[in-house]
């Protein structure tokens, strides 16, 4: 399950800002979700519009990282991925 707000503008031409929110879990089947699995994290990233659709770089960051986890990760995208 995924819940996600994505606000993006266009910061020069071709060019486009995007902040986004996430909330989501990750479980094995359905009936294994609950509030409890649910993580959260923020992030922003840069986007180059391609006649062939946008490619960019992403960084989220952990909103409640457990001990031992990286604090965020840098992600590489082709198209929208939100």
């Amino acid at each position: 399950m995924r819940i996600c707000s994505v606000l993006m503008q266009t910061v020069i031409p071709k060019f486009e800002l995007a902040l986004f929110y996430d909330v989501g879990s990750l479980t094995d089947n359905f009936g294994e979700m609950d509030s409890e699995n649910l993580r959260s994290s923020i992030g922003a990233g840069l986007r180059y519009i391609t006649p062939i659709g946008p490619i960019g770089f992403l960084y989220g960051t952990k909103l409640d990282r457990k001990q031992g986890e990286s604090s965020g990760r840098l992600h590489f995208s082709i198209g929208y991925t939100f």
